[in-house]
């Protein structure tokens, strides 16, 4: 997954008249082969973590689905991330790419499936809205 240029960029917010200081979250999917959730569980937080605190990223949970392990595989893992503001969350995407795809494909065999997702708290009133461009 190779980074791109945003379509907001560090600083945006204040120009687009809204607040930077909403917490974003960040959540990682890996539906992980069979026999593979405690590696990949371990490789995470022993090599993924330090390099993604480096990176301004909080981890916040981990969560198992189901809630057991199941033998043939078929177990989901979920990484919940947050960082502070939109600025470090747009700082941590363009550091280090080099790293990031050597750790995704460090990993790969580990992992059937995986996704991530990009979130902000809806229920707050200030947030952030992509600069009009024309």
């Amino acid at each position: 997954m190779a980074d791109s240029t945003p379509d907001i960029i560090p600083g945006a917010a204040e120009e687009a008249g809204s607040s930077n200081r909403a917490k974003i979250h960040l959540l990682d999917q890996a539906e992980i082969h069979d026999g593979m959730v405690e590696a990949y569980r371990a490789a995470c937080i022993d090599q993924y973590l330090p390099e993604a605190s480096v990176r301004g990223m909080t981890l916040e949970a981990v969560w198992l689905s189901p809630p057991l392990i199941l033998r043939g595989g078929g177990n989901t893992l979920y990484f919940l991330w947050s960082f502070p503001d939109l600025d470090s969350f747009w700082r941590a995407r363009f550091l280090d790419a080099e790293a990031k795809r050597e750790w995704w494909a460090a990993t790969a065999h580990m992992v059937r499936s995986r996704s991530r997702a990009f979130l902000s708290d809806f229920m707050r009133a200030d947030h952030v809205h992509a600069p009009v461009t024309d």
